[in-house]
């Protein structure tokens, strides 16, 4: 069994704190079953979503509605169906295997791979021709999105993965984030299969990037923005448009392909972009104006990337936070954490933490209560 600390920004109440005020201390979410292990927590602009390992799934915070609908929720001081400020789970009729979530919308996979999304359907990010906010669950793709096994968004697209490595994207590819693909008006509504250099193991959103971890060659490939680097190391080209490996420093990010991909971790903030090798170090780059880089971080077991943050949890079981901190996210008082601070307060150990996740200033550990 799971219990879900949340900290940082709550905008629209997407802790699931119970209130809208942020806290630079791990709360205890609200609205979570107590007989359920959590395996995955994702944040939003202003809202999250926590999946459990029997399918079920959560969400908290106004944005999930979409832009117009979280206006309207905030104006009328919250009242609707569901309190947003604590978790909900609106979908009990299916079983999920997967969540994520962009600026606002939430797309989802159920355990047949079919693909759903709500909220902002503005650019394409629900896959419909359509500038009105979506309210109900809708089938993104349903004639060709199938046998998914995972999803991941940035700002306003989306990327999913099958079971055999193929990667479709739609949504918003202004800046090459869907691998060169572009519309009249920069905006992909169908699905379609990107072209990339091999089968992928695991994908990954930015905010305006996309990048892709190699099934067979443990290579790591972005396309997308690139002002700050967080493609690769080509500084003086602002776009990608074609996935490209990613070099840093002359090495090759993702090692020569002869280690399992099994505990391999690729994660996006909006600017930077982190991998986490086999072997436990973690090689950062891109955007760096607020410490958001730890390049060479050693005994890390897992790690995720937050809007302008990050988190990793160490083998000896301590969660560490650091970067853009105004919202209380990396858990002290400093608006820039330039390295590693514990985030657990003295009252909770660091033996039972079994989760970490982050979203837009937002941050969650989930520990173990058996």
């Amino acid at each position: 069994m799971t219990t879900l600390y949340g900290f940082g920004s709550n905008g629209g109440g997407q802790l699931g704190l119970g209130h809208l005020e942020d806290s630079n201390t791990p709360q205890p979410c609200i609205g979570l079953p107590d007989d359920e292990c959590i395996k995955k927590v994702v944040g939003g602009g202003n809202h999250s979503a926590v999946l459990t390992t029997s399918g079920r799934l959560f969400l908290a915070g106004s944005s999930q509605l979409g832009s117009r609908q979280q206006k309207q929720w905030e104006k009328n001081g919250g009242s609707t169906q569901y309190d947003w400020t604590v978790y909900n789970e609106p979908y009990p009729q299916h079983t999920w295997q997967d969540v994520a979530c962009g600026w606002a919308f939430t797309i989802l996979v159920n355990d047949s791979g079919n693909v759903f999304g709500i909220g902002s359907s503005a650019f394409g990010e629900l896959g419909v021709v359509s500038k009105l906010d979506m309210t109900e669950l809708c089938a993104i793709g349903p004639d060709c999105l199938v046998d998914i096994s995972s999803v991941v968004c940035g700002w306003r697209h989306c990327l999913a993965l099958t079971r055999t490595g193929t990667v479709y994207g739609w949504g918003w590819g202004k800046h090459g984030q869907l691998s060169g693909q572009r519309h009249q008006d920069s905006v992909i509504f169908s699905p379609f299969v990107l072209d990339v250099p091999e089968p992928m193991a695991q994908v990954a959103c930015g905010h305006l990037h996309s990048l892709f971890l190699g099934a067979r060659t443990n290579r790591v490939y972005g396309c997308g923005g690139n002002k700050n680097g967080q493609v690769g190391s080509r500084l003086g080209v602002a776009n990608i448009t074609t996935p490209t490996l990613c070099i840093d420093d002359g090495r090759t990010l993702a090692g020569d392909g002869d280690r399992s991909m099994a505990a391999w971790q690729l994660t996006t903030g909006w600017h930077h972009t982190a991998l986490l090798s086999d072997e436990g170090r973690l090689v950062m780059w891109g955007k760096n104006d607020h410490g958001q880089l730890q390049d060479g971080l050693q005994h890390v077991t897992k790690v995720v990337c937050g809007s302008e943050h990050g988190l990793a949890q160490l083998d000896t079981g301590k969660v560490v936070a650091w970067g853009w901190n105004e919202h209380g996210n990396c858990t002290t008082d400093d608006d820039k954490v330039l390295a590693p601070v514990a985030v657990l307060p003295p009252a909770l150990h660091t033996d039972n933490i079994t989760l970490i996740g982050a979203g837009c200033a937002t941050s969650w550990i989930g520990l173990s209560t058996k």
